[in-house]
């Protein structure tokens, strides 16, 4: 079957997901001050946006099972291997650091920031995987 999958959306959330990951990897939030803080939050919250808006977007055009919540939007690009969990277990964590930081933003901890500049590499790892599996579905037809 052949899918009609919006590649060059996808291009724009990947490359604003690798600038995310390049701010991410200026910032280390300990030594830092409240400028820093600022633009990790929003390198953090960006980058999760970027991850959920590309998952929705491969689920839509392969016509995967609907996801009930961002948290299922993981589990399905596990379940179709599009990611590693490795890689998705990372992401659900983002996914409630996003949350509190759209809902809960007073009651972030600098901690919680600190982690996420821990494991930022997940960031490429998502990014090799998607283009991995879209390569793949090129190669036996699937996409154009």
């Amino acid at each position: 079957m052949l899918y009609k999958l919006n590649i060059s959306r996808i291009q724009e959330q990947v490359a604003m997901l690798r600038t995310c990951h390049a701010m991410a990897s200026q910032l280390q939030i300990r030594n830092q001050g409240m400028m820093e803080r600022f633009a990790l939050e929003r390198a953090v919250h960006l980058a999760v946006e970027c991850m959920i808006d590309i998952g929705n977007t491969i689920i839509d055009d392969f016509i995967m099972r609907d996801p009930g919540g961002y948290l299922d939007i993981v589990d399905i690009m596990e379940d179709e291997q599009v990611i590693d969990p490795s890689v998705g277990s990372v992401w659900k964590q983002w996914i409630l650091l996003r949350d509190r930081l759209v809902r809960h933003y007073t009651e972030v901890q600098i901690d919680e920031l600190a982690a996420f500049t821990e494991q930022y590499q997940v960031m490429i790892q998502f990014d090799h995987q998607v283009q991995s599996f879209l390569q793949a579905e090129r190669e036996k037809g699937n996409i154009e």
